[in-house]
This record gives structure tokens, C-alpha cells and sequence, in this order.
């Protein structure tokens, strides 16, 4: 299961289906091919129980919207443990001309991966 987080903002015109793509850490220079297949309902920040704590203006990524995504290709061949880290993209309607971009940036991240260890 693929579950990426995104703010609430970007996920405005996601429906069940948009053609996705996910770049995974630990898999340089490849790119797979996803779908939606659901977007979760959001969690209000406002439902917090007290703790005594002041909270805090941070964007904290749990409180974003999470898409459910579901791969095309086979990624069982790499022996992904549970919890690794992806780059995901979701491609709309809204904008199509600029999917390109973001589809050369996941590459270029992508690639980037072969240089950069994360230690």
C-alpha cells in the first residue's frame, strides 16, 4: 500500500483513478507507474486532546490530506521493507500542460538518488 501526504490545497481537484507516478528512495533512476484509489478523509488539526502544550504555526506533514495510491508495476522484485520513502506526483486535468515538468523533476530526483546517500 502507497499512502502520500500532500497538503490540503493540492489535493483540491484529485479524484479516484488520476494517473500517478512514484519515485522511491532507495530505487534510483526508476519511475512507477500508479493510480489513485482513494483519497483519505482529513483529520481536523483542531481535534487535539490537551496535553498542556502550546502548538505550534509549523507545517507538520500528518496533518496534510493522504491519498491511497495503487502501483501499475511490480515493485515486489526489490524487497521494499514497510515504510520506506517515495516521491509521489498525481497528474489532473487542472494544468495538464504543466505535468510535464513535474514529471522531469521526479526523474531528475529520481536520478539524483545514484549520488546522494542519505547517512
Amino acid at each position: 500500500m502507497i499512502v502520500a501526504s500532500f497538503r490540503q490545497n493540492s489535493l483540491q481537484r484529485v479524484k479516484v483513478g488520476d494517473e500517478a507516478e512514484v519515485s522511491f528512495t532507495g530505487i534510483p533512476g526508476t519511475i512507477f507507474k500508479a493510480k489513485v484509489k482513494q483519497v483519505i478523509p482529513v483529520i481536523p488539526e483542531g481535534a487535539y486532546q490537551t496535553q498542556g502544550a502550546l502548538q505550534t504555526v509549523t507545517f507538520d506533514n500528518r496533518s496534510g490530506v493522504l491519498a491511497e495510491l495503487e502501483l501499475d508495476d511490480a515493485v515486489d522484485a526489490y524487497n521494499l521493507p514497510d515504510g520506506v520513502s517515495a516521491q509521489v506526483a498525481i497528474y489532473t486535468d487542472h494544468f495538464g500542460h504543466l505535468a510535464v515538468l513535474r514529471k522531469v523533476l521526479l526523474r531528475m530526483t529520481s536520478w539524483m538518488h545514484y549520488i546522494y546517500l542519505d547517512h
